[in-house]
């Protein structure tokens, strides 16, 4: 059972290109049900066959000054939001790859591309599906902030100078929402007792995490011990004080144009765009 939430999130950033949007992932909520394994938080194996989203129109060709960027939270035009069964009306690319490319990426950019989406598409994908709780969600996100800080910051600093014209979009708009966010998150964590050593741990179990990740069972394994385990839950009671939880937070609901920027990351990123749903070769 994979239940659409009241509102309709689009995953990353969405692409859309003559009236087809494509967004990073699946879109909606978190499914009420789902067990997890107590050690990676993921009710093993990928979603059903039943709950694969459809694709409604697909890309023949791609180029950037056609491509827009957006994070919506709004439901599309003329849905209620309300629960419709699976995630069936999510336009979007169901090209994925096998793990997150371009983590050892030279291409500074590219390698905090792969870093910045990836993880929005780890954290976003196995609770859409239902895989994970927002227990789960949460204490994820807690573990991953130190290191979404840093790839956003990374992100806009290296933006390359084809498009440079977008760096406030980028900045603001792209990153802006998930990376102050996560700031936040990172001081739920000195608040709950963390060490600047403890924080540079988690990022480190975040991003083995990354790359060791099975896209194709939406599998992820953190190596975290109990004591962090343990710090990592008393920052999301913190961090929850003061925001709401990820898929009901509206300051990720933003809408940004960045097709240079874009059209970089399709050129010269190992995921071609895979990252943010978009199937280049097709």
């Amino acid at each position: 059972p994979h239940r659409r939430g009241r509102r309709q999130l689009a995953m990353g950033v969405g692409v859309l290109v003559g009236g087809c949007a494509l967004a990073l992932a699946a879109c909606g909520g978190p499914a009420s049900d789902s067990s997890t394994d107590s050690s990676t938080g993921v009710a093993g194996g990928g979603p059903p066959d039943s709950a694969a989203p459809q694709t409604e129109g697909a890309l023949d060709a791609l180029t950037a000054p056609d491509v827009s960027g957006s994070i919506d939270g709004a439901p599309p035009a003329g849905d209620t939001g309300t629960d419709q069964g699976a995630v069936a009306d999510a336009t979007l690319d169901t090209a994925q790859p096998e793990a997150i490319p371009g983590l050892d990426s030279d291409d500074a950019f590219c390698l905090a591309w792969s870093r910045f989406t990836g993880t929005f598409q780890v954290l976003s994908v196995p609770s859409a599906f239902g895989l994970i709780d927002d227990v789960e969600l949460a204490r994820r996100e807690m573990i991953a902030s130190a290191l979404i800080t840093e790839a956003g910051a990374e992100l806009v600093d290296s933006l390359p100078a084809q498009a440079a014209t977008e760096a406030g979009q980028v900045a603001d708009g792209l990153v802006g929402p998930m990376r102050d966010r996560s700031a936040e998150a990172v001081d739920a964590l000195r608040v709950a007792g963390a060490s600047d050593q403890d924080i540079a741990d988690l990022r480190s179990i975040w991003l083995t995490g990354l790359e060791g990740y099975d896209w194709a069972g939406l599998e992820l394994d953190l190596a975290i011990d109990a004591g962090l385990s343990a710090l990592v839950d008393r920052a999301v009671e913190v961090f929850e004080q003061g925001r709401p939880r990820w898929w009901d937070d509206t300051a990720l609901d933003v809408d940004v144009a960045i097709p240079l920027t874009l059209g970089y990351a399709i050129e010269n990123c190992p995921d071609a765009g895979a990252l943010a749903g978009i199937d280049a070769a097709g």
